[in-house]
């Protein structure tokens, strides 16, 4: 990796080990595309403000595509243990069906299909189908047997949006019994959210938000780093509403294969686009 923004050596070096702790087992030219746009990013700061970020993304959980596969099978596991029936239907988490968007959650859906599930569970008696949405009689096969409908996404922030999608099948007759969610990650917002609905809600890991990773600093601290933090989102223009933690202040610390709006503004948004770490597509 090289110094291109000529940060001074202390910085530089505290970046090149953030990468050997955080993102060591990304392909070299990906890598090496993100090392760039955080180096970018902490050229355009002061120093009090470089050493924010630093410890800002040492707080950061990044999940590559090359990650879903094995969180999935850590997923599938946990609810083979739990559920008394093995029939499920996969449907993707899209609040509403009628949108045209391609979301993370498809992804999620089609991997169930792949052959990582199949070489890990090759005996198993459970019964995967997938399904976009469900026809009337699908509806009533589903609420008369022992099935469940599992809605999937990768991420679950906040949960707001999982609410939605299950009150769209609970709206089109699914009984609200049949419906459990599956994630890859989530917040502890959004399985207390699931969970004060009295939904099943399985998930491989549970990211920390900067709330929860902050929680042992004394107050003035945790004003200081959050002051800190908005200094630099307005610095970079993150946007014009004076917004920097994320969809709902979620404060999430966590970017996957494209990175939660739940996130702090300051790792996908930015006026310079050359400067942020994990820039949302539209």
């Amino acid at each position: 990796m090289k110094n291109s923004n000529n940060l001074n050596i202390k910085i530089f070096n505290q970046l090149t080990q953030l990468f050997m702790d955080k993102f060591s087992n990304l392909p070299e030219n990906i890598a090496e595309k993100l090392f760039n746009r955080i180096s970018n990013l902490l050229g355009s700061l002061d120093i009090k403000e470089q050493i924010t970020i630093l410890q800002l993304f040492e707080k950061v959980e990044y999940f590559s595509i090359l990650d879903y596969e094995m969180l999935l099978v850590d997923v599938i596991k946990k609810m083979l243990l739990v559920l008394d029936t093995k029939n499920i239907i996969f449907t993707p988490l899209i609040s509403q069906r009628v949108q045209r968007e391609v979301k993370s959650s498809m992804l999620v859906t089609y991997l169930f299909k792949s052959n990582v599930i199949k070489y890990e569970f090759p005996n198993s008696s459970f019964q995967f189908s997938y399904k976009t949405d469900l026809i009337e009689r699908e509806i009533i096969n589903l609420n008369n047997k022992n099935k469940k409908l599992a809605i999937v996404d990768d991420f679950i922030g906040t949960g707001h949006s999982a609410l939605e999608a299950a009150r769209y099948f609970i709206d089109q007759g699914v009984k609200k019994e049949k419906i459990i969610f599956v994630s890859l990650v989530t917040l502890t917002e959004g399985e207390t959210i699931l969970q004060n609905h009295n939904y099943q809600y399985f998930y491989a890991k549970k990211s920390l938000t900067l709330k929860e990773h902050t929680h042992d600093l004394t107050e003035d601290q945790k004003n200081q780093f959050y002051n800190d933090i908005k200094i630099i989102s307005e610095k970079i223009k993150v946007n014009n509403k004076g917004e920097f933690l994320g969809y709902h202040e979620s404060e999430a610390l966590i970017s996957m294969i494209r990175t939660p709006n739940n996130s702090l503004n300051i790792l996908w948004e930015g006026v310079n686009s050359e400067n942020t770490p994990f820039p949302r597509i539209k």
